[in-house]
């Protein structure tokens, strides 16, 4: 194959219709450090427009899972549940216990390491090409888990006085 024997192009790989997102929030980024200010009516038009993009990016995705195709992929996911929901949120824990007692900041890590796997996994795969069945299985137990387990058992933990 020509294209192998060229060797891997970092430019190639990072500058893609694909990346185009990253350029994006790049800019955005830059302009907020440079400290530019916003004028009102764009402040208005980015919130909105992040909500539409939010909904419109998603629902392809969402037509496309194959929910027959994600079935023989659940067993295995199964197996990484203990590490996704227990393991990695009290690593993380114990390592920003290190450096701080703040409840928020812990409250924050705990839920943000054990939320459920992101749909931009399953975009990931799609435009990569890689197995769609199987982030779309990972994405669907997840988040099964994590909105009727994780999550209902995180608030009344924290709205009944626990602390981590």
């Amino acid at each position: 194959n020509a294209d192998r024997k060229k060797g891997f192009n970092l430019f190639q790989a990072l500058f893609t219709l694909n990346q185009l997102p990253v350029v994006g929030i790049a800019a955005g980024i830059l302009l907020a450090e440079g400290e530019v200010p916003k004028p009102a009516a764009v402040s208005l038009l980015f919130s909105a427009l992040i909500h539409v993009n939010a909904w419109l990016g998603t629902i392809p995705v969402g037509y496309g899972i194959n929910i027959g195709g994600t079935k023989k992929y659940y067993r295995h996911i199964w197996k990484t549940v203990p590490i996704k929901f227990i393991l990695l949120p009290a690593v993380l824990w114990g390592m920003t216990r290190l450096i701080t007692d703040n409840q928020m900041i812990l409250s924050c890590v705990v839920l943000s390491a054990g939320v459920p796997a992101a749909l931009c996994s399953v975009v990931a795969a799609q435009l990569y090409r890689l197995n769609v069945d199987l982030t779309e299985a990972g994405f669907l137990l997840t988040t099964g888990i994590f909105l009727f387990l994780i999550y209902p058992l995180f608030w009344w933990y924290v709205t009944f006085g626990g602390t981590f």
